[in-house]
């Protein structure tokens, strides 16, 4: 959401997106991740609160 992470944050996040897209099928992360830009944020928020539920 254009949010800048801490550098102490990044080396984490780097280490999880690489295990995240390693664990999909070859097109799958980029795919998600475009459809995912697409959405508003209250979009984005509706859809993160679903998987909650």
């Amino acid at each position: 959401m254009g949010m800048p992470r801490a550098p102490a944050e990044e080396q984490e996040y780097a280490a999880r997106l690489a295990d995240l897209r390693a664990s999909l099928p070859p097109n799958a992360f980029s795919d998600a991740w475009r459809a995912g830009e697409q959405l508003s944020w209250e979009a984005a928020a509706a859809e993160a609160l679903s998987r909650l539920a």
